[in-house]
């Protein structure tokens, strides 16, 4: 039996073709698009003036207003993990609010209200939190895994010459004295900022020593 010819039409002017195409414009489209690409550049272009304008004009010292502005947005790029850890780190109450999809929290407006309640020194502290809250996650795959030399963390202490062994050593010092049988608890903390608030679940004397799970750590273990 021959096999069938395939016949490949390459000429992509011809009719035939341009009659069963969908994106076919007509002459009222093609303007209207061209209209919007044009506002388009108009407000882009405009946008970008804006910022250099502004940048010409900015002082040798940021007034107060800028630095808040600056900073809430800073905050607000974090996302939300590290949201619930700056407001733990700072004692931020996390209020719940109305919202049309329910109760939520609204960080961006806490964070907003507490930096305009700092003098410029304090929102530049806050800008050096904002860069060190992410090193306070621990992976659940590893939470025994030490601070990376090479984080802003780890170089911060350096600079500012905290000795992280000391550290670490009276945070095991103080959950011995909380903890003095060292039992296992359900891990629990944003980062070891959330204080102790291990759930009540204990596993049994005879379970201490079976398969634990990896999301399972032992209290001071980190």
């Amino acid at each position: 039996m021959p096999s069938a010819l395939l016949h490949v039409c390459q000429d992509d002017k011809r009719p035939v073709h341009a009659l069963r195409t969908r994106y076919q414009l007509t002459a009222q489209d093609r303007t209207a698009r061209a209209k919007q690409a044009l506002a388009e550049r108009i407000e882009k272009q405009t946008r970008v003036r804006t910022i250099e304008a502004i940048r010409r004009k900015l002082p040798g010292v940021l007034p107060c207003t800028d630095l808040e502005m600056v900073a809430v947005d800073y905050f607000r790029r974090l996302g939300h993990d590290n949201h619930r850890r700056l407001c733990r780190v700072y004692g931020w109450e996390e209020k719940k609010t109305k919202a049309s999809w329910g109760k939520t929290v609204d960080y961006g407006s806490i964070a907003e209200n507490a930096v305009r309640e700092m003098d410029d020194s304090r929102v530049q502290h806050f800008f050096m939190v904002c860069a060190l809250v992410s090193d306070l996650y621990c992976p659940g795959y590893g939470p025994r895994q030490p601070l990376g030399k090479d984080s802003n963390l780890a170089r911060a202490a350096a600079r500012y010459k905290v000795d992280l062994t000391k550290v670490s050593a009276a945070v095991r010092a103080a959950q011995a004295l909380a903890d003095p049988a060292g039992r296992w608890t359900r891990g629990v903390s944003f980062g070891g900022i959330a204080g102790n608030r291990a759930s009540a679940w204990t596993p049994s004397e005879s379970n201490r020593n079976a398969n634990i799970p990896y999301n399972v750590s032992r209290s001071g273990a980190r």
